[in-house]
């Protein structure tokens, strides 16, 4: 999505009631590069966002709910004290170019009537949001840039603000709506630019995707009725406002998910790997551990020929009564020590051995349900949206894997897990541990049936009915394999047992659980399937 000269014409007609007396209530900086006013307007409260990001700069009414830091950064303490209670009473675009003039009216701090400004540059990396006196004397910046950053200008407290190079308004600027033919097409249809001013003049926002490229554009005018152009998954907002904030809220979300499912994928992915390395290097310590008898037999044989040996020996052969098949066996021996001294040597790695194996077992079997549950979040990564990977993470921190992050203090969140009816029947699907274990253990009556992929890691699901008939349970079932490790093959079996029956071990890891007197169900994860049987909820 781009935004140009056009474009932003568009939107500062649709934002034109800004400027009959918008007063700026409040002022948040929620991140580095995007600024709220809370605005009290003619036809009531509204939250206007300006953004200078590299990548999604933009200018719109918002709906959205951001999250202020505890400290507010230094350009929003300065926009606070300039401008906050003041009123908007201008809102232009400056030389049909990407910068939009807004023109506050407040009092300095004696009392009198002054007049300040902010220029908006919507200009890709170059975006920039700066305050302005009376004098045009720059007050800040939201990014200041000195002599290093740009030879042309400079923007930095107390110089001049100088405009940045104007850009002329062709029809080139207009291809990003329509397809490459457009001069040609303008001339068949007799159109002259302008014929999109008129459009612009009265704005609404229209919602597109190209079926070539796959990018979604926003448009003020309906591009199906005037321009040749290949599109689909038309909607049509009532203002460009509610679509930019639609599209990029999408997109804000999207992006922060992949940021925070790709650092947990990475976290949790290489504590699997390290403890499937850990196993196998167990393993291998236990098998060489096995041998532990034998050192038992070798402490008795010696113990028995005490009279044959001597200190300096490094080895002796005795009579192996142990073995009749292997008359002899000959022992290493270590020539500084006496003969009773190596006896009890090789009675001591008897000893140390036998301890070694039972701590090796005990190790191995935890090292397995590390690497159980690691596999079981790596699975709810796969399918998890924003609110299952904040989830997982305060999952990882209570366990200890993550370091707890310094937060505000706030009320603890009530875990959401997915809820289904199917003919008038409840099922209830957690998406990952913690969800699991809201589903089993605190949603749970006696006689819910309960359901799992068998032997794999996958979501817990619970059917909140007494009374369960054979398509009721095969849905469940359908559930239980879709949103499992199981997802993509075919004749997965699915246990099922009263709710009862299943029990969380002492000191087990978050969703992991034991259950009995199960039966099994065999089905195939279909997602037309689960289409047809819950036709109002989205896979």
């Amino acid at each position: 999505m781009k935004i140009d000269s056009l474009f932003v014409y568009a939107l500062v007609q649709e934002m034109s009631y800004l400027k009959e007396g918008a007063r700026i209530e409040k002022i948040h900086q929620p991140t580095q590069y995007e600024v709220v006013f809370h605005l009290r307007t003619k036809t009531g409260n509204k939250k206007f966002l300006m953004s200078i990001h590299p990548e999604t700069f933009r200018m719109h009414e918002t709906q959205r709910s951001y999250e202020n830091p505890k400290t507010p950064k230094a350009f929003c303490v300065v926009l606070r004290k300039y401008i906050e209670g003041g009123k908007i009473t201008e809102i232009e675009q400056i030389e049909n170019d990407r910068l939009i003039k807004i023109t506050i009216e407040t009092y300095d701090a004696v009392g009198n009537f002054v007049k300040r400004y902010l220029y908006l540059e919507l200009m890709g990396k170059h975006s920039n949001l700066v305050l302005v006196n009376a004098d045009q004397i720059i007050i800040d910046a939201l990014k200041r840039v000195d002599i290093r950053k740009s030879e042309y200008r400079e923007t930095l407290p107390k110089l001049p603000y100088v405009l940045p190079r104007a850009q002329i308004l062709e029809p080139d600027a207009f291809k990003y709506y329509i397809n490459p033919n457009f001069r040609k097409w303008l001339e068949l249809k007799k159109y002259a630019p302008e014929v999109l001013l008129l459009h612009a003049a009265e704005p609404a926002g229209y919602y597109y995707k190209n079926t070539i490229t796959g990018k979604v554009v926003i448009s003020f005018t309906s591009i199906i009725d005037i321009f040749d152009v290949d599109i689909t998954e038309v909607r049509v907002l009532p203002t460009l406002s509610e679509a930019l904030d639609s599209y990029y809220h999408n997109l804000t979300t999207h992006q922060q998910l992949q940021e925070k499912v790709s650092a947990l994928l990475q976290f949790v992915d290489k504590h699997y790997k390290k403890n499937k390395r850990k196993k196998m290097k167990l393993e291998k310590e236990l098998k060489s551990a096995e041998n532990y008898e034998q050192y038992q037999k070798m402490g008795n044989l010696l113990y028995a020929n005490l009279q044959i040996m001597s200190r300096q020996m490094s080895e002796v052969t005795v009579l192996n009564f142990f073995e009749p098949l292997t008359p002899e066996i000959t022992i290493t021996l270590k020539p500084l020590l006496t003969p009773t001294q190596n006896a009890q040597a090789y009675f001591k790695k008897y000893t140390k051995s036998k301890k070694a194996i039972e701590m090796l077992q005990q190790q191995i079997e935890k090292t397995e349900t590390e690497i159980a549950y690691f596999e079981t979040v790596l699975q709810s990564l796969e399918l998890a949206d924003l609110q299952q990977a904040t989830e997982i993470r305060d999952e990882l921190e209570m366990q200890g894997y993550l370091k707890v992050k310094k937060r505000k203090e706030q009320k603890q969140k009530k875990v959401k897990f997915m809820t289904f009816i199917y003919e008038g029947c409840t099922i209830l699907v957690g998406r990952n541990n913690l969800q699991n274990e809201e589903v089993t253990f605190k949603q749970k009556r006696k006689g819910y049936t309960w359901l799992h992929v068998k032997d794999f890691p996958g979501s817990h699901v619970l059917i909140q009915s007494t009374v369960v008939d054979e398509k009721t349970l095969h849905a469940a079932a359908l559930l239980a394999g879709y949103y499992s490790k199981m997802q993509t093959s075919e004749n997965v079996a699915i246990d099922y047992t009263e709710v009862q029956n299943v029990h969380k071990p002492s000191g087990a890891k978050p969703g992991f659980v034991r259950y009995k007197e199960q039966k099994t169900v065999y089905i195939t994860p279909s997602y037309q399937q689960l289409v047809d049987n819950f036709p109002s909820y989205q896979f």
